[in-house]
């Protein structure tokens, strides 16, 4: 069908000789509910500011969901297929949250850690 046309792959490389390799970014999921493909900017669009909330909204129905964009590593120069790489698709105000979140734990995690290293000498 027509869904080819969606398809979007950012390419970027990695490693310089025979060591290259190619990588390949596809941001665009399918709707869980009545299986329309959103690209990225139908992904970004439905975001909402709240750090609370982690889904986006299909443009054809009302289905909220976490979209997810795929990684896909090439080697080169045979152009081999690596395995495909899943990962959520988030708005920045929720990546920005979960970074601070892993810093407070490790601050929180160093200074739980620290008398009792004290202690030991």
């Amino acid at each position: 069908g027509g869904d080819e046309m969606h398809h979007q792959v950012t390419q970027m490389w990695h490693g310089e000789g025979d060591r290259r390799s190619r990588v390949e970014l596809c941001i665009q999921d399918t709707c869980p509910d009545c299986n329309a493909i959103l690209v990225e900017d139908d992904i970004r669009r439905a975001w909402q500011p709240d750090e609370n909330l982690y889904t986006t909204q299909c443009p054809h129905c009302p289905r909220k969901f976490v979209a997810r964009f795929t990684v896909r590593f090439c080697a080169m120069p045979q152009g081999e297929l690596g395995s495909l790489l899943y990962c959520e698709c988030l708005s920045p105000l929720i990546v920005r949250k979960e970074i601070s979140n892993l810093m407070r734990g490790t601050e929180t995690q160093d200074q739980s850690e620290a008398p009792h290293a004290a202690e030991g000498v």
